[in-house]
């Protein structure tokens, strides 16, 4: 629902998923235009509320979160981006100045040749829908590169890192995870995922794909969809879809 001025909009949300209600959402929204990757923080932080509920059900049933800071081991998964992450992180990248920047474009660069010399960069830069995803994560997890924002075990980008890195959590030993594919990991178990709703969201509003896009192809796929990410939309019409959708999504 929302109310307020003519020029701010006042959204709020109140969610009860089936492991507990969301904390409610509160946001003021002032008449302007905005982009979509301004979307992003909202996001993440939805997905760390809706995560957090999943984590702390399972803890209650005795269950205990393995993930941790220096382990590293789901960052050489094939991560499915939204529109929405793909925006933020390739604009991040550009962003950063020229010393740090050139290492990880040469880090993607390698991605790319390996992934050209084990003839497997044919089935990831097809993948268009969720299902399609999980044969090339397989073939790519085994290819055992690490993401290039990985620094010595842990995340370098950890505040704006992708949706999907933040709905990955397990409960099963830690060692399983060396072989996520083959091994009997535990996920926590998430009802919905906030990726999945993203890019969806985004497909609805704007001419992009309603699908995930895998990591190693962002850029190619932020080149052809630049211009979505530079257009503007009514910010109030575009939270009172997203309200909307997610009323809807999440219950």
């Amino acid at each position: 629902m929302s109310h307020g001025t003519n020029e701010d909009r006042i959204y709020q949300l109140s969610i009860a998923t089936p492991v507990g209600a969301l904390p409610h959402i509160c946001i003021a929204v002032p008449d302007y235009e905005m982009r979509l990757v301004e979307l992003a923080p909202f996001f993440r932080n939805l997905t760390n509320e809706y995560v957090g509920l999943h984590i702390r059900a399972r803890e209650s049933q005795g269950k205990s979160l393995s993930c941790g800071p220096n382990c590293g081991a789901c960052c050489k998964q094939l991560v499915p981006l939204s529109a929405i992450d793909v925006f933020a992180l390739v604009e991040h990248l550009l962003a950063r100045p020229i010393h740090t920047r050139k290492p990880l474009l040469d880090a993607f660069a390698a991605i790319e040749s390996r992934l050209g010399q084990s003839g497997i960069e044919g089935a990831i830069r097809g993948v268009d829908d969720v299902a399609t995803i999980t044969d090339a994560a397989r073939a790519y997890f085994f290819l055992d590169m690490d993401c290039p924002f990985l620094l010595n075990g842990s995340c370098s980008i950890h505040e704006i890192r992708p949706l999907a890195c933040r709905e990955y959590n397990v409960v099963s030993p830690p060692g399983l995870c060396s072989d996520p594919f083959n091994r009997p990991i535990q996920p926590i178990g998430l009802h919905r995922r906030i990726s999945v709703l993203a890019a969806h969201f985004t497909a609805q509003i704007a001419d992009v794909p309603d699908g995930l896009v895998p990591f190693p192809v962002m850029f190619d796929w932020y080149d052809t969809y630049r211009g979505i990410s530079l257009q503007k939309f009514p910010a109030q019409a575009l939270f009172d879809e997203l309200f909307s959708y997610l009323s809807e999504e999440l219950k």
